[in-house]
């Protein structure tokens, strides 16, 4: 299920979510929903493995990386 994106305001100020079943969402939306779980995912692993790297290398360290390194860090080729 998910929460609607725009807000329904209940009663004294209270919020109130409309939740929607699988069948009132078509494919296409739960596809998308799909696609952005998995985005969201990625960038949280690589926001870990970014503050794993800042908490143990020193900001003065210098490392040779081959192309395939820099690949994996998530640099592009720009092609």
């Amino acid at each position: 299920m998910v929460r609607a994106s725009q807000p329904n305001w209940g009663q004294h100020g209270e919020r109130g979510y409309v939740l929607y079943g699988k069948d009132d969402i078509s494919s296409e939306e739960r596809q998308e929903i799909d696609q952005l779980c998995q985005r969201i995912f990625e960038i949280e692993q690589e926001l870990h493995r970014l503050s794993y790297i800042v908490a143990h290398l020193d900001d003065k360290q210098v490392f040779e990386l081959s192309f395939d390194d820099l690949i994996g860090y998530g640099f592009e080729t720009g092609a």
